[in-house]
């Protein structure tokens, strides 16, 4: 479990007594503290019912503590009981602009199949930091799989993505599937080469260049990959794509005058 932390943020309301001394608000400021991190410990152990109840009592104190809000939202999230985390990140968001509240509202929507939403979050999420971790690869994918934005929009966010982070191995390999949805098989074909040499146990990754291969009539190309494909599905005891890898191999053994004795 991935946990965030947040700057410090004022923790009482514009609306104290008048005539608060020092000492009270800095005793209140200390039980804040206390019940915050008492709350954190119970949820990082797992015990969601009574890190619910630390943050719900801080908020009857203080309406307005962030973090409380963001951290009822994780819990929320965690526990699937999606609309009540709309709730609390939206609350959030009412007291600062935060990228983290913006993302996963965008992750909750698009779990709800409010995709233009989730856009929309994802894409607040990103003028606030253009450089966070993920978000334009999540920002790609909804858009792609959705069909909410041009190809060239999408293609454009998974770039992004890998200029973040040139490991995230999903981002090439979501590349390689828009440009082949494009019918870009030569430009594919360098992603989804990135993907299995990022992540050599990703049978997908071999099953895809093998099929642009076949696209791009690279026989001997084609064999290897969806060879090193069925292999891996194998393994895995995926039974269906391994019937499905052999049946192209048989097609490509037969075209291309191989036999599977020449890739040994």
């Amino acid at each position: 479990m991935v946990f965030f932390f947040f700057p410090q943020e004022k923790v009482f309301s514009q609306d104290k007594p008048i005539g608060l001394s020092k000492e009270k608000i800095q005793q209140n400021t200390n039980d804040i503290k206390q019940l915050f991190n008492q709350g954190r410990a119970l949820q990082i152990n797992g015990k969601h019912f009574e890190a619910e109840k630390k943050f719900k009592e801080i908020l009857q104190v203080e309406p307005e503590h962030f973090q409380s809000h963001v951290q009822l939202g994780m819990l929320y999230k965690k526990q699937e009981r999606y609309r009540d985390a709309v709730v609390e990140f939206k609350k959030a968001l009412t007291i600062q602009p935060n990228s983290l509240a913006h993302k996963n509202l965008g992750i909750i929507y698009s779990k709800l199949g409010e995709n233009r939403k989730a856009v929309k979050e994802f894409e607040a999420a990103i003028k606030i930091n253009p450089n966070l971790e993920n978000i334009h690869y999540l920002l790609g994918k909804i858009l792609f799989h959705n069909k909410l934005e041009n190809h060239q929009r999408v293609i454009e966010e998974f770039k992004k993505a890998l200029k973040a982070n040139p490991q995230r191995w999903e981002a090439s390999f979501a590349l390689g599937l828009v440009y082949k949805s494009q019918k870009l098989y030569r430009e594919a074909i360098p992603f989804f080469e990135e993907v299995v040499a990022l992540k050599p146990d990703f049978a997908d990754g071999f099953y895809q260049l093998g099929h642009m291969y076949i696209a791009v009539k690279e026989g001997k190309a084609a064999i290897t990959h969806l060879l090193k494909a069925e292999e891996l599905y194998k393994k895995k005891g995926n039974k269906q794509k391994v019937n499905l890898s052999n049946k192209y191999l048989k097609k490509l053994f037969k075209k291309f005058d191989f036999k599977r004795s020449d890739f040994n």
